[in-house]
């Protein structure tokens, strides 16, 4: 079985330094050295060390084997069920498809048509009714070529998926049990518009329901160096995020050990955008590094990092951790 070098590197033994492309820098926590565990730093190193590669890259393999999940495709109720399959597998009886209607022009063409977001939930022991967000688009788009027939989307976003269904799978394995709940959603149709997350968190501000912060993960494959000394991600957030953005660099810092860039230029891009825009505090975990597959037919699993995809996925276990 091939576990994550997360073990290895983790724990502030590599130091990152943490750097921002919007003018205001990020917090850069030194090496805690040998300080005392609390039981905050118990419950991530328990995450943590269960983090698998191979998991998240089973999961890759096997949204990349559908031709296209182009969201105009007629395909994606079958992968809509086939993610909430995954998450059944992993532990989450009550996963469950939630449904919306969607109208998008695309060459020349109108199309309305239902869309479907795939929701699980690890429900808190303390305040229920509070949640925590980890999401993640499965939709793809090519440039290149016929969406509709060919759209393998590894990097974007099956690792992405990948990353959120494995940070189910070890909250359900270790026993992990958060005081409010975790809620994981793969949204539809976020190449057309951010559709999924707009219909989502529309229906969350509407509901009243406290949600503390989301966690979006997009593109979290793509390294060009193979040297994880100079791995490097970005937290991508809006105004109302930036201290959030900041305290998840120093968890990172003190946890994963990859440098972090701080960006709020292409906040509008991304699904943590819509939630931002309800007042939820929300930010985007995505590679700093250039993908020449972007968008491509050539968006194949074998251009993918999974050793760099289950070092984002842990940073997502330590920010719920921490956030809980």
């Amino acid at each position: 079985m091939k576990m994550t070098v997360i073990k290895l590197i983790g724990f502030g033994i590599v130091l990152t330094g943490l750097l921002s492309t919007t003018g205001c820098e990020l917090n850069n926590n030194p090496d805690p050295g040998n300080q005392k565990l609390t039981h905050k730093d118990s419950l991530c190193i328990m995450l943590l060390s269960n983090v698998r590669q191979d998991s998240i890259g089973l999961t890759v393999d096997k949204l990349t084997e559908f031709s296209s999940r182009f969201a105009l495709a007629p395909n994606r109720k079958e992968i809509a069920l086939a993610i909430r399959d995954m998450f059944k597998k992993v532990g989450y009886e009550n996963a469950a498809i939630d449904s919306f209607q969607a109208s998008k022009t695309w060459n020349g063409q109108d199309y309305t048509t239902w869309q479907y977001n795939v929701i699980a939930e690890l429900e808190g022991t303390v305040h229920p009714d509070s949640v925590n967000i980890v999401c993640a688009h499965y939709d793809d788009i090519v440039t290149n070529g016929d969406p509709f027939t060919h759209a393998p989307g590894a990097n974007d976003n099956a690792s992405g998926v990948a990353g959120m269904i494995e940070v189910a799978r070890v909250m359900k394995y270790t026993g992990y049990k958060p005081a409010i709940s975790t809620r994981f959603v793969a949204l539809a149709a976020e190449e057309i518009g951010l559709l999924g997350s707009a219909d989502f968190a529309g229906k969350l501000a509407l509901s009243g329901k406290p949600v503390n912060i989301v966690i979006n993960h997009d593109m979290i494959a793509k390294v060009n160096n193979p040297n994880y000394l100079f791995w490097t991600m970005k937290i991508i957030f809006n105004a109302n995020s930036f201290s959030l953005a900041n305290g998840t660099s120093s968890l990172c810092s003190k946890y994963i050990g990859i440098y972090v860039l701080g960006d709020s230029t292409k906040s509008r891009k991304v699904d943590s955008y819509p939630f931002s825009q309800k007042g939820f505090k929300a930010m985007s975990f995505t590679s700093a590094d250039s993908d020449i597959n972007y968008h491509t037919t050539n968006d194949l699993t074998i251009y993918c990092n999974i050793d760099y995809s289950s070092l984002i996925t842990g940073l997502s276990c330590v920010t719920l951790v921490y956030h809980d």
